[in-house]
Order: structure tokens, then C-alpha cells, then sequence
């Protein structure tokens, strides 16, 4: 990513962020812009592998991380490719297939500073530097905060009514939630389970 395209996103994220309707222009609405938007993927990354090492501590008796961080990238790659293909067939469904990319890349730039939240609360409740209802409280709050921001992104995206908007913030939330119960039962025997409170990557 070059310095201008970075600096364009960052000040999309911004305006976005501010509930300014100009951020879909800079985050893009084409099909190229969706797919490189594709890259807030690989700038998070690091952090998601950070977030993994947090939540295993060393692992249960001694596993090995390679099994278990083998398993949360298959989840990490699911979670950023299932979600948008069925959204691509909502959209279709909706008679909003045109707007499909604008919505999907402030949709994934969208994942970088939901991440940047959530993490924080990880390395908390890893570490024990603060009460768990704390951690509780505050990743509670953070998620209310992402999800009004995923029926912003919706309703400036998709240009649909209110209702639709909860439906399409509803399946997001379902998806995840279906992955992680689906991946959580190989998991669990290889870590000891961070000591807090997920934060839903």
C-alpha cells in the first residue's frame, strides 16, 4: 500500500468514524476498491496474531501453539471471506448488487479500528490488569459501538431502509458467532483459555 492510498483510508475511516457520508467516496465503491480493501486483512494480521498469543498463554499442559494457531487462521480466513459472499447473494436479492462494493469496503476497513478495540480489552483480561467485570463492562461497550458502526456502514453502504439494516447487522453478528461456536470445541482442548473475555475475532 503506498503512503497516498494509506492516507486516503485513514481519512475515510475518519470521516466515517464522524458519521460523514463522504467516507464511502474516499474508502472506495468499485470493484478494485473492494478488493484491495482486502488489505485491512493483512495489516491486522500481526495484531490477530498477537490477539492468538494472548488468548493461548502457553497452551493447556504444555500443547504445542502450531496446532491451535493453524485452526484460528482457518478461522481468521472464514471469517473475512463468508460473511461478504453472503452478503453478495443478499444483495442480489435485495436489488442492491450495485452498491455490493461500496458497502464492502468501508465494511473490511471498517474491521481495522473494531480490531484496535477489541484488542486492548484481550491483553487485560491475558494479563490480569484489571477485574474481569471490568473487562466485561468495557467489551460490552466496544461492542455496541461496533455494531451501531455496522448499521452505519449498512445504511451508507447498501442505501436501505432501517429494517433491512438490522437484518444485515443481525447476520454479520449470526455468522460470527456460528463460526466462532463452530471452531470453539477444537480450540478449547489446546489452550488454557485466556482468562477474560473474548473478543470475538
Amino acid at each position: 500500500m503506498s503512503a497516498a492510498f494509506t492516507a486516503r483510508i485513514v481519512a475515510g475511516l475518519g470521516l466515517l468514524l464522524r458519521l460523514d457520508i463522504r467516507a464511502f467516496a474516499l474508502l472506495g465503491e468499485t470493484p478494485a476498491d473492494a478488493a484491495r480493501s482486502f488489505w485491512a486483512a493483512v495489516v491486522l494480521a500481526p495484531l490477530y496474531l498477537l490477539y492468538m498469543l494472548l488468548e493461548f498463554q502457553g497452551g493447556a499442559g504444555g500443547s504445542p501453539f502450531g496446532p491451535y494457531g493453524l485452526l484460528k487462521l482457518l478461522h481468521y480466513v472464514l471469517g473475512w471471506a463468508l460473511y461478504p459472499v453472503m452478503m453478495e447473494i443478499l444483495c442480489r436479492l435485495l436489488d442492491r448488487r450495485a452498491l455490493f462494493y461500496r458497502w464492502l469496503a468501508a465494511y473490511n476497513w471498517l474491521q481495522v479500528p473494531v480490531m484496535l478495540a477489541f484488542l486492548p480489552l484481550t491483553g487485560l483480561a491475558a494479563f490480569g490488569l484489571a477485574p474481569l467485570p471490568v473487562v466485561a463492562f468495557l467489551n460490552s461497550l466496544v461492542f455496541l459501538v461496533m455494531t451501531f458502526y455496522l448499521g452505519v456502514v449498512a445504511r451508507g453502504g447498501l442505501r436501505v431502509p432501517m429494517i433491512t439494516v438490522v437484518g444485515v447487522v443481525f447476520l454479520d453478528l449470526i455468522v460470527g458467532e456460528a463460526l466462532h461456536e463452530a471452531f470453539l470445541p477444537l480450540l478449547l482442548p489446546l489452550q488454557t483459555g485466556a482468562q477474560g473475555v473474548d473478543g470475538g475475532f
